[in-house]
C-alpha cells in the first residue's frame, strides 16, 4: 500500500513540475526591440551588436527578464512592427520619427533619447573656413560636406535655404558632399577640402578640443535651434510597465559602472536619458515649417 501511494506521488510530481516550470516561465517579464540601422551610421554595425549583447548580458544579470533585439534595415519594418505590436520598443534616427510622428505617438506610453553632448537636446552649426562665405548666399555653387545618413543635418541646411535664400531653390543650389563620419567634414573644411560642414555643435566642440587651431580657421555662419538628438527610443503603450520601468532603471545606471561606460562608448554618445514625450514637441515644430517652406517654394 505504502508502495502503491508512493508510485502515485511520483507520477503527480512528474506531470506537475514541469507545469510548474512552464508556469514560472510564462510569468517572466520579456521584450523585443526593434532597432533600425537606416540613419545611424556613425555607429558601426559591428559595435552596435556587441553593446547591445553587452547590455543584455548587465540587464538580465540584474532583472528576471528576457531581452531580445531585431535589426531592421527599413523604415517601414520598423513601423509596421511597432504598430502590430511585435515590438515593446523601438530605437530609431529621428527623421523617421518625425515622418511618422502621428502614429508613433499613438502608441506611445514614454520616451527617451540618447545624448552626445552635455546636454538634453543638441544644435546643428553650419561651418565654413573661407572668408569670402559670409552669408547663406555665398554657399551657392559650393560644397558642404555632411555625414552619410545625418538626414536631420540636410534638412537644417535646406530649412535655412528655403527661409533666407530665392524663393526657387535651384538658384542658391550647393552640392552635398557624403562624409563616413561627422568630424571628417569638419577636418575636409578645415584643411579646404570642402567649402562648409554642418555638424552637431557637440562634435564641432569635441573637434576643438583635440585641435584647438580648429577653431581658429572655421567660423560659424549658421546655428539652429537647440531641439535635436541623434536617437529616440519609443516604448510601445502595451508592454507590461514593470518592464519598460526596469528597463529605463537599466539605462540611467550605464553611465555609473565600468561596464555601462564601454557599452556607451561603443554607442559613441554620453547617455541616455527618458523624456517626457511633448519635449519633442519643437522638434515636430521646426519639421512641419520645413514641410510648409519646401512646398510652397516648389
Amino acid at each position: 500500500m505504502r508502495n502503491h501511494i508512493f508510485s502515485i506521488f511520483r507520477i503527480m510530481l512528474i506531470i506537475l513540475l514541469p507545469l510548474q516550470l512552464l508556469a514560472d516561465d510564462s510569468s517572466k517579464l520579456s521584450g523585443k526591440m526593434g532597432y533600425l540601422i537606416d540613419g545611424l551610421s556613425s555607429v558601426k554595425y559591428k559595435d552596435a551588436r556587441i553593446a547591445f549583447d553587452l547590455w543584455k548580458i548587465e540587464v538580465t544579470k540584474n532583472n528576471d527578464i528576457d531581452v531580445s533585439i531585431k535589426y531592421l534595415d527599413t523604415e517601414k519594418e520598423i513601423i509596421k512592427g511597432y504598430k502590430n505590436s511585435e515590438f515593446e520598443y523601438i530605437s530609431i534616427n529621428p527623421f523617421f520619427y518625425l515622418k511618422n510622428s502621428k502614429l508613433i505617438d499613438s502608441l506611445t506610453q514614454t520616451c527617451s533619447i540618447t545624448l552626445e553632448g552635455d546636454k538634453e537636446f543638441e544644435q546643428y552649426v553650419l561651418l565654413v573656413k573661407d572668408k569670402n562665405i559670409k552669408t547663406l548666399k555665398d554657399l551657392r555653387g559650393k560644397k558642404i560636406g555632411i555625414e552619410n545618413d545625418d538626414y536631420l543635418a540636410k534638412i537644417f541646411l535646406e530649412y535655412e535655404s528655403l527661409k533666407k535664400l530665392s524663393k526657387n531653390l535651384k538658384k542658391s543650389r550647393y552640392e552635398i558632399v557624403k562624409t563616413k563620419k561627422k568630424s571628417t567634414a569638419i577636418l575636409n573644411t578645415y584643411f579646404g577640402k570642402i567649402d562648409a560642414c554642418v555638424v552637431p555643435i557637440s562634435t564641432y566642440n569635441l573637434v576643438q578640443e583635440l585641435n584647438p587651431s580648429v577653431s581658429k580657421k572655421l567660423r560659424v555662419l549658421s546655428v539652429s535651434q537647440e531641439i535635436f538628438m541623434p536617437l529616440i527610443t519609443f516604448f510601445h503603450k502595451d508592454a507590461n510597465k514593470q518592464f519598460v520601468d526596469i528597463l529605463i532603471n537599466e539605462i540611467n545606471i550605464l553611465p555609473t559602472t565600468s561596464q555601462g561606460q564601454n557599452i556607451l562608448n561603443l554607442f559613441k554618445i554620453k547617455g541616455v536619458k527618458k523624456i517626457e514625450c511633448k519635449k519633442l514637441e519643437p522638434l515636430k515644430t521646426f519639421y512641419k515649417k520645413y514641410e510648409l517652406l519646401k512646398s510652397s517654394k516648389k
